[in-house]
C-alpha cells in the first residue's frame, strides 16, 4: 500500500514539474519586430517618362503588421542637394517569413542629376534605407493632350480617391501621381495596366490624411511613352454614409401608415359585422 502511494505521489511530482517546464517554455517566447532588405532596383538613367522606385522587405520577424516605403527624391547641382518630392509606396500587410515588393514613382518634369532616399514604415518603426543616384535624360517638354483622349471620374472618401478611366485609344501603360498635396499627408501614386479603348477601368489610391480637411489635390496622369499628358484637380470631400437619422423618421412614418391602414381596415370589417 505505501509502495502504491509513493509510486502516485512520484508520478504527481513528474508531471506538475512537466507542467511548469511547458508553462515556463511557453512564457518565454516574446514576439518580436524584425526584417531586412533583400532587393532594391532603381534604374540609373530614366528615358520613360517616369521612374520606378522598387524594394523588397522580408519580415524575419514574429508579428504581422502594416509595411510601405518612402523614397524621397532630391536633385543634384553642384555636389548639393535639394529635396523635391516624397514618393509613398502603397500600404500592404507584412506576414512573418514572407517577401514583400513595394514600388513608388516619380514623374520628372525636368532631365538631370537626382537622387533617392529610402525609408521603410514597419509596424510603427522607420527605418532608414539605401540612397541612389540616377539621371533623368533625354528632352521633358510635355504638353497636354486633349481632355477627351481619355475620360477621368472620380470619387473619394477621407482615405482613398477613386479614379474610373475610359480612354478612346488603347494606352499602354499609365502612371496616377499626386502633384499637390499637404506636406503631412501620405499620398499613394499607382501604375495603371495597359487599357484598350472604350474600356473602363478603376483605380483606387489611398491617402492618410492625418488630419483631414477639405481639400483641392492635383494629379498627372502620363503614359509610359509621354504620349498622353493630363492633369486633374480633384477636391476631397467627406463620405457622407448614410443619413441615420432620416432613416429612422422614414421607418417611423412607415410604421404609422401601416398601422393606421390596419386600424382603418379593422374599422371596416367591425362596421361591416354589425350592419350583418
Amino acid at each position: 500500500m505505501i509502495k502504491k502511494i509513493m509510486l502516485y505521489l512520484t508520478a504527481a511530482f513528474l508531471f506538475t514539474t512537466l507542467c511548469g517546464a511547458l508553462i515556463h517554455v511557453a512564457v518565454s517566447v516574446n514576439s518580436n519586430i524584425d526584417g531586412f532588405i533583400s532587393y532594391t532596383e532603381v534604374p540609373p538613367l530614366v528615358e520613360e517618362s517616369y521612374q520606378r522606385f522598387t524594394l523588397v522587405w522580408v519580415n524575419t520577424g514574429s508579428i504581422s503588421c502594416q509595411l510601405r516605403t518612402r523614397a524621397d527624391v532630391y536633385s543634384i547641382r553642384d555636389d548639393e542637394r535639394s529635396f523635391i518630392y516624397s514618393a509613398w509606396s502603397q500600404k500592404i500587410p507584412s506576414e512573418p517569413g514572407v517577401e514583400s515588393t513595394l514600388v513608388s514613382y516619380w514623374f520628372p518634369k525636368k532631365q538631370g542629376n537626382y537622387s533617392v532616399d529610402y525609408r521603410i514604415y514597419y509596424c510603427n518603426n522607420i527605418v532608414e534605407g539605401p540612397s541612389f543616384n540616377f539621371t533623368v535624360a533625354g528632352a521633358r517638354n510635355y504638353s497636354l493632350s486633349q481632355p477627351d483622349i481619355l475620360d477621368v471620374t472620380t470619387y473619394n472618401n477621407k482615405s482613398s480617391v477613386e479614379f474610373h478611366l475610359k480612354p478612346k485609344r488603347d494606352i499602354d501603360g499609365l502612371l496616377i501621381t499626386p502633384v499637390v498635396y499637404p506636406i503631412a499627408w501620405i499620398f499613394e501614386s499607382t501604375e495603371v495596366g495597359d487599357i484598350k479603348a472604350g474600356e473602363t477601368k478603376k483605380v483606387r489610391l489611398g491617402y492618410d490624411p492625418t488630419i483631414w480637411k477639405k481639400k483641392n489635390i492635383s494629379f498627372t496622369l502620363v503614359s509610359a511613352d509621354g504620349s498622353l499628358y493630363l492633369t486633374k484637380k480633384v477636391e476631397l470631400t467627406q463620405d457622407k454614409g448614410l443619413d441615420w437619422d432620416a432613416v429612422a423618421l422614414g421607418l417611423l412614418l412607415l410604421v404609422v401608415v401601416v398601422l393606421s391602414f390596419l386600424l382603418f381596415s379593422l374599422k371596416e370589417v367591425n362596421i361591416s359585422g354589425d350592419e350583418n
